[in-house]
């Protein structure tokens, strides 16, 4: 009984963001409620930051906290996202940062992770190769944070293979896709379809919550 409890206390997060949250946020969304729907957003945010708070709580390891930090400020991107695109992405690019100096107190960073960087820089860079013209002063900043979130990737899929570990790498991939499809929405503009947006935050709360259940395992 206490082993089935300690799973339904880690995936209660997930049924109360997926569950409830996710589904409310878009819903106010699209209904105009703007300001409604920026709080809701922060909420699902805050729920990964809480269960990471408490994790570091009772784990006391200080690769969590760093983790936790990077979290609290995608928190503040999500929120700052909403008023201006370049002050929510230099928060996201300092959480970044900051799970990257998780990652370097988990163990040191390892040689493969530069060949796997390039791979990853290079098709991401194929895969928007036709959009570079549309990007005009937003290229050099995307092209940036492109290299630090894919770093952070590459870094990730570097630590070695444990069970929390392999969670980080999968919050990190999934943090890495939504970002992709987040640039290439804010790309499309008015031609990006509620799919592609449902989709990229749901790669985006999906990997949060797996960060913050890394510091768990």
């Amino acid at each position: 009984m206490p082993g089935i409890l300690h799973i339904l206390l880690l995936i209660f997060p997930a049924v109360v963001l997926f569950g409830v949250l996710f589904p409310l946020y878009f819903r106010l969304k699209w209904r105009g409620e703007t300001g409604q729907s920026v709080a809701v957003k922060a909420l699902c945010t805050l729920v990964s930051v809480l269960f990471c708070l408490n994790g570091c709580l009772v784990g006391g390891f200080r690769g969590f906290w760093w983790l936790l930090a990077g979290l609290v400020l995608c928190l503040v991107g999500d929120i700052a996202i909403e008023k201006n695109l370049f002050a929510g992405m230099g928060a996201f690019a300092a959480a970044h940062l900051l799970f990257i100096a998780a990652f370097l107190v988990y163990a040191q960073p390892t040689l493969l992770s530069l060949p796997v960087f390039l791979v990853l820089y290079a098709a991401a860079a194929f895969a928007f190769r036709k959009r570079f013209r549309e990007m005009k002063e937003r290229l050099v900043p995307f092209l940036l944070y492109a290299a630090l979130v894919l770093g952070m990737l590459s870094m990730a899929l570097g630590l070695p293979p444990l069970p929390g570990t392999m969670l980080l790498a999968g919050g990190a991939a999934l943090f890495a896709l939504s970002d992709l499809t987040l640039a290439r929405n804010l790309l499309n503009g008015e031609r990006a379809t509620r799919r592609s947006e449902v989709f990229s935050l749901a790669c985006y709360y999906g990997g949060l919550y797996l960060i913050a259940l890394s510091v768990w395992l």
